[in-house]
């Protein structure tokens, strides 16, 4: 259930107009049966864009609070769908505000990555699981919610309109001075800069210049090493990270 606040002054669609003729009649008629509890990721993508968009703004509007539920719920399709909500709040940003529930939806999509970066979690791959995956890795760190933050971010940056929420996020991250969990991130978004992941941080002056600090990636850093729960010395994510950050010969 999405929050009593955000509500858009558009109902539920009785039909959708499909504006660039993408979509069957079988298929529109299908997704309006479908009820609200039972809509999935894909469902949320087609009826919100920005690919293959089955309504209109007028149309959509009513699925953005339970698409932006969808995505603080379900980490596990936040990937797939993160993409929509960031370009239709972009894209139609005059017409939330004219609805008078801007503020709201930008502060939701803060909420998303202030929500993603709540816990941090590496997740080992050793040689066997790799090989079970197909992988010829002897071992594969990831962390969790990692792409989706990267690509949220990234989006954000991309479509212009709230790009100040993704310069605002990595602006806290580096300020950060005793949390350990949204230090962790700062490096984890440092590694995933300098390594130039398929999923980094956007190419933007003011995020790679917090980035590229050598004083804060140690600040950070000694954060991690004193105060993360999870932290250990052995581990290969951190052993990776630290030696990427060219601060491996200091443990």
């Amino acid at each position: 259930m999405s929050s009593p606040e955000f509500r858009l002054p558009h109902p539920r669609p009785q039909s959708l107009s499909d504006p660039f003729h993408d979509h069957t009649q079988e298929y529109l008629q299908s997704l309006l049966a479908t009820p609200d509890d039972e809509l999935t990721w894909h469902d949320y993508q087609m009826l919100l864009g920005p690919f293959l968009p089955a309504g209109t703004y007028e149309e959509s509007a009513y699925f953005l609070p339970l698409a932006f539920d969808h995505l603080l719920s379900c980490e596990d399709n936040s990937l797939d769908l993160v993409g929509s909500l960031v370009w239709f709040t972009s894209e139609y940003s005059y017409q939330l505000d004219r609805d008078g529930v801007l503020d709201i939806a930008r502060s939701k999509l803060r909420q998303c990555l202030d929500h993603w970066t709540s816990h941090f979690t590496v997740i080992h791959f050793d040689a066997d699981a790799c090989r079970k995956k197909g992988w010829g890795l002897k071992y594969l760190d990831l962390v969790r919610n990692s792409n989706t933050v990267m690509e949220a971010t990234n989006d954000l940056v991309r479509f212009k309109k709230h790009n100040d929420l993704a310069l605002g996020f990595f602006a806290d991250l580096a300020a950060a001075e005793v949390a350990p969990v949204r230090s962790a991130w700062f490096l984890e978004s440092v590694r995933s800069h300098v390594c130039k992941d398929v999923y980094q941080p956007p190419r933007h002056p003011a995020i790679s210049s917090l980035l590229n600090s050598e004083t804060l990636a140690r600040q950070h850093w000694r954060t991690v090493r004193e105060s993360l729960p999870s932290y250990r010395k052995s581990s290969t994510y951190w052993l990776d990270t630290f030696a990427i950050l060219g601060i491996a010969d200091e443990l």
